[in-house]
């Protein structure tokens, strides 16, 4: 996600600041940035709030300025999500990638 990491520049913050205001590690922030990790929905939230961004560019990378228009399944999907305990939400993410695998 090299799209925090453009931002947290932009905004002329350290890694130790932007976790600090989003309430995680610097380790954390670090391999967000890295690809290594990827956070959760509530933690893309905070990000985005404490670097004045979209979820959207931190995402893409692209300022998308174009409302967003959930389905009915979609919305009724990411509020199942959301209610979900972090474990759960690790295991919905594996099973998103392994269905998104190339065959």
């Amino acid at each position: 996600m090299d799209a925090i990491r453009q931002k947290r520049k932009e905004k002329k913050l350290t890694l130790r600041q932007l976790a600090k205001m989003v309430g995680c590690s610097e380790s954390a922030i670090s391999q967000y940035e890295n690809g290594k990790r990827c956070p959760d929905y509530e933690m893309l939230l905070k990000i985005a709030e404490a670097l004045d961004s979209s979820v959207s560019f931190l995402l893409t990378g692209v300022e998308d300025t174009a409302p967003v228009h959930f389905s009915r399944d979609e919305e009724e999907l990411l509020h199942h999500y959301l209610s979900l305990t972090p474990e759960r939400k690790t295991m919905v993410l594996e099973f998103a990638r392994f269905l998104n695998r190339p065959e």
